[in-house]
């Protein structure tokens, strides 16, 4: 479903122009690999997929990141 409505909105974008039709057509694919990605990297490694301090630990990293980047 997701692929349905991600690549019906590129499909929008590529028609009024927002977009060129190779990558409005492409736009689904686009955002769907990398999540493939994650998932098979998640499930070869027997890694738990909801496992919150994970995601905790990610987020702290990234607020960090982004505050040096603000402050420079």
């Amino acid at each position: 479903m997701i692929f349905y409505f991600v690549s019906t909105r590129g499909e929008k974008l590529a028609k009024e122009g927002e977009m060129s039709a190779f990558n409005g057509m492409w736009l689904a694919t686009y955002v769907l690999v990398p999540v493939g990605i994650f998932l098979t990297y998640k499930a070869m490694h027997d890694s738990n997929l909801f496992n919150k301090e994970f995601y905790g630990r990610m987020v702290k990293q990234v607020k960090k990141f982004l505050g040096k980047t603000k402050s420079n």
